[in-house]
């Protein structure tokens, strides 16, 4: 298990994220409606970044692995259709993710502009007694589509404990 999830932290590129500054915090938080955003139909990504990092919220917690490959991807589109690593691999690290994205609440502390283009988004995510904020950053990809890229996982290793522990 340590092996997968060292294999989770390359893959997600957690460098880049450590490399990049924390999103500012908005002057007070918006509250997120739980509701459901995923792409539509045969759509990837999301409209905006925001909506982008609530599908993947919403796909984590629901542990859809349809509806996260949706809207994880890069500049060239979805992860999903862009083919930049086999599916089996892309599978794999959709359930090491699964781990860290799975919570019962979320919500939008702030969306900020970040380097490269891409907008960091802070979320707060509770997951029974816990409660832990981390970065999730997305990225314009094709006909203006928006995805999350990356995420900060380390603050959420909390999540991927068993309860009771």
């Amino acid at each position: 298990m340590s092996k997968l999830i060292a294999l989770a932290f390359a893959f997600v590129s957690l460098a880049a994220c450590a490399s990049q500054p924390p999103a500012p915090p908005a002057p007070s938080p918006t509250p997120t409606s739980s509701a459901t955003v995923t792409p539509s139909g045969g759509t990837t990504g999301a409209a905006d970044p925001r909506s982008a990092v609530l599908a993947f919220l919403n796909a984590g917690k629901n542990q859809d692995l349809d509806a996260l490959s949706a809207v994880w991807g890069s500049t060239e589109g979805s992860v999903r259709t862009a083919n930049t690593i086999p599916r089996d691999e892309m599978e794999k690290r959709e359930l090491i993710m699964m781990c860290y994205l799975e919570h019962e609440t979320h919500q939008i502390l702030s969306d900020a502009p970040a380097a490269n283009n891409e907008r960091a988004v802070a979320v707060q995510l509770r997951r029974g007694p816990l409660t832990r904020t981390a970065n999730f950053y997305a990225v314009a990809g094709p006909a203006g589509r928006w995805y999350v890229h990356t995420f900060e996982m380390e603050p959420l290793t909390d999540f991927c404990r068993k309860r009771g522990r």
